[in-house]
């Protein structure tokens, strides 16, 4: 389900921020294509280091067993 996903999740917080993708690209260090497919649901962060950043951005706990 798209609203409970992580692509749905960083879809939300971004535009709850007003941010356009290339803004969180470069928070994120990607690029804009890599924002895109991650709220698509193509792919997900697929090093630790930035899905640790986006969890945190996303105002979960990094440390926390139990992500989204």
């Amino acid at each position: 389900d798209q609203a409970t996903s992580l692509a749905g999740h960083i879809q939300k917080q971004r535009r709850s921020l007003g941010l356009r993708q290339q803004a969180l690209a470069i928070m994120m260090g990607v690029t804009k294509e890599t924002i895109s497919s991650w709220e698509a649901g193509i792919t997900t962060p697929r090093s630790n280091k930035k899905h640790r950043a986006l969890i945190k951005w996303l105002g979960y706990d990094p440390e926390s067993p139990l992500h989204i």
